[in-house]
């Protein structure tokens, strides 16, 4: 039993046999000082309880390949952390975190990795040192105004989340993330499409809902792959005609924009499931709905 009366283990096993701990929603306020002799320990999971700090001695849990504390009242983390260079996934999501430090960038075997729900305003260059950072990188609801050209570097990437940030604009390198299968940057006073976005030809959904957009780059149309176009929420009144090469595009969201009229080209779309037109200006219901409908896709006017 901890000395705040939680149970934190159900069995009688030594601390240096211990290999999985389980710690989320117990309401855990400390990290209790047994746990640093859990020197074999590869899984650490504390989400949604009351830690206000990470004690130093994190570092010595050399085996830790995934460790989560999420939903927590973090403001900082010690530089310890990043002596974990066996870590594959860490979750800081949902705290109040403030700033990362340099030392983000040993962790080399980090593939996923979630800041979300922060008030991060800067990250650290050496994110771009993390080779292995493949799978997933969310940073949702900070307080970003850019991000590092290094990020570029990780061209394994599969899954970024940058929405709801402060973000007007994205550094050229970014497009050389050529495997970024979903890109997320709704909730950014961006305006317009940034050139790197054009460049990510492996992108099959691409999210830009309520980021102040008037105008659509023709280059948009090189996405070849592009599934998910959300375009919600915006200031568009025009599509580009260059968007009728979209052709593995199944869903696209125009809800809530300026369109007083829509263009035909949409109905070149072969793979085209779902169109959701609601809440613009159209002037008059474009007689080929009914074309698309007849096909068997769904148009929400």
């Amino acid at each position: 039993m901890h000395p705040d009366g939680v149970v934190l283990r159900n069995d009688d096993r030594p601390w240096e046999e211990v290999v999985e701990l389980d710690w989320d929603g117990l309401g855990v306020e400390m990290i209790p000082d047994e746990l640093r002799n859990a020197i074999h320990l590869r899984v650490l999971r504390c989400y949604q309880n009351r830690l206000s700090a990470i004690p130093d001695w994190i570092g010595e849990l050399r085996q830790l390949e995934e460790v989560s504390f999420a939903a927590n009242q973090l403001a900082t983390v010690p530089d310890a952390l990043w002596r974990l260079e066996n870590l594959r996934s860490l979750n800081l999501s949902l705290n109040q975190l403030s700033a990362i430090g340099d030392g983000l960038g040993r962790l080399r075997q980090l593939q996923t990795l979630d800041l979300g729900h922060n008030q991060v305003a800067v990250l650290p260059a050496s994110i771009g040192d993390l080779t292995s950072l493949s799978r997933y990188l969310y940073l949702h609801n900070n307080r970003l105004e850019s991000v590092p050209a290094s990020l570029g570097l990780r061209d394994t990437l599969e899954y970024l989340n940058l929405s709801t940030n402060r973000l007007s604009t994205l550094p050229g390198h970014l497009g050389e993330l050529t495997k970024l299968g979903e890109l997320r940057l709704s909730n950014n006073p961006l305006t317009s499409v940034p050139d790197a976005v054009c460049r990510m030809t492996a992108l099959r959904e691409l999210h830009l809902e309520a980021t102040h957009l008037s105008g659509l780059p023709t280059e948009l149309g090189r996405l070849g792959n592009l599934r998910h176009l959300n375009l919600r929420g915006n200031q568009l009144q025009n599509l580009p005609g260059a968007l009728a090469g979209l052709g593995e595009l199944r869903h696209m969201d125009l809800r809530a924009n300026q369109f007083t009229h829509l263009p035909d080209f949409l109905t070149q779309l072969p793979r085209l499931e779902k169109l959701d037109v609601r809440w613009n200006k159209l002037r008059s219901t474009p007689a080929w709905f009914g074309t698309l409908r007849n096909r068997g896709c769904t148009v929400l006017d």
